[in-house]
């Protein structure tokens, strides 16, 4: 039985990506308990609240990456390439609007989301050009399921941000030099990604964006995945620019703290919608969609429900293990934050699995799920734990409303042609 499994593609392809996801969170963890550390609790709290708020902003332009994926996926002529150049296109322009807006409309935010700083905005509008490059490369890459090349990418890119970071907090420049750390990271992963793909799939170098037929369906479907993108990054992020908003720096960095414990179920599972969503296919005859779903969804089952169990028995262990002493305070909400990125995790697998069906159902648990914790917070927002109590309502709506079709799509039997031919 364990040969079987290891002949099978998705199989495969999740071995590869998940041990490579494993090694960039392990960095990336390695990452946020070390410059916890290292810099004061209201200086850790401000970066979490800008790493927070870059992958909210973020996903106005990295939405195109999903699309590209399944777009290379289902490459069948030399015309279909044209839609991949195309929405790589479509999306470094809205990404240089996305910049221009965040730097023009710089100190608006500032007040607002109660940052300390405008030069965070210019940071912001470098990430989200530099992130749209190097993100819709990594498309390619994953959409021709080179899963080793993406993985090394990810260990990279984590690996120059933990060691800059912990250099620049060193010298001195504190959270700039954290934030500092990311930019070059990002930086440095672009370039490799960007001369891989213009010696193996060049595109061409014109900004002309040509919009025909084929690309406008594929625009609805980058609509969607914007409405999916956002919704499962506001249910996982949010949380701390929340606390930032409505609590003093202290408070807001010592959750950030907790925040990072709980993050760890979502990353760990989080190759597994990854590599589902180009394994799947819009028309299946043998079953092969519904084996890849029940798959995915045991193995996320597993190492989700498995890492709830163990944070929910042991928080304060767990807390100081990662974050260290002066975060246990707030240790008693690790099995509240665990608890919701579960279901945010089991929500983002069967996003990814309805979106490569291009079900457009989906915009309703997107747009219920972060309004419902929008609204919530707004009434009310008197202590941190009513706000992890919101995120955790907010999110048991998106699962449940997600749960329905997903039942239904595994109780469906396969279509096949002979059917079309005699109806």
């Amino acid at each position: 039985m364990v040969r079987r499994l290891l002949k099978d593609d998705f199989v495969k392809n999740n071995i590869v990506f998940f041990i490579g996801t494993i090694s960039v969170a392990f960095l990336n963890y390695l990452y946020h308990p070390i410059i916890g550390r290292l810099m004061r609790v209201e200086d850790f709290g401000e970066v979490q609240a800008f790493l927070s708020f870059s992958l909210i902003v973020g996903v106005f332009t990295g939405f195109f990456r999903n699309v590209i994926i399944t777009a290379v996926a289902n490459i069948k002529e030399e015309r279909d390439k044209e839609v991949v150049a195309m929405l790589n296109k479509a999306s470094l322009l809205l990404a240089f609007f996305v910049s221009f807006i965040l730097v023009a409309f710089g100190n608006y935010f500032l007040s607002f989301f109660n940052f300390s700083s405008y030069y965070y905005f210019i940071a912001f509008a470098i990430l989200i050009m530099a992130g749209a490059v190097g993100s819709n490369n990594q498309a390619l890459i994953q959409g021709k399921h080179e899963f080793k090349l993406l993985s090394f990418l990810g260990i990279v890119t984590s690996l120059v941000k933990l060691l800059a970071s912990i250099a620049f907090i060193l010298l001195g420049w504190a959270v700039f030099g954290a934030i500092g750390a990311i930019i070059l990271s990002t930086l440095v992963s672009t370039f490799i990604s960007l001369n891989y793909v213009r010696k193996n799939y060049p595109l061409g170098s014109s900004f002309k964006v040509k919009i025909d037929r084929r690309i406008r369906k594929e625009l609805w479907y980058a609509v969607l995945f914007l409405a999916v993108s956002f919704s499962v990054t506001f249910l996982y992020s949010n949380d701390v620019i929340m606390m930032k908003k409505y609590f003093s720096a202290e408070m807001a960095g010592l959750y950030s703290g907790m925040a990072i414990v709980g993050r760890v179920i979502f990353f760990l599972v989080s190759s597994i919608p990854g590599v589902l969503l180009p394994a799947v296919r819009i028309h299946d005859d043998k079953g092969e969609n519904r084996k890849i779903l029940l798959k995915a969804i045991f193995f996320t089952g597993i190492l989700a429900g498995g890492a709830l169990l163990v944070f929910s028995m042991f928080p304060g262990f767990i807390s100081k293990l990662l974050m260290g002493e002066k975060y246990q305070s707030y240790a008693h909400l690790i099995p509240q934050i665990s608890s919701y990125l579960t279901l945010v995790s089991f929500a983002n697998l069967f996003f990814y699995y309805l979106l490569a069906l291009r079900r457009n159902y989906i915009i309703i648990p997107a747009v219920v799920g972060p309004l419902t914790v929008s609204v919530l917070c707004f009434i009310t927002h008197n202590r941190v734990e009513t706000v992890v109590n919101n995120f955790l309502i907010g999110s048991l709506v998106t699962f449940v409303l997600l749960l329905f079709p997903i039942i239904k799509e595994l109780l469906k039997k396969p279509w096949k042609k002979t059917d079309l031919s005699q109806s």
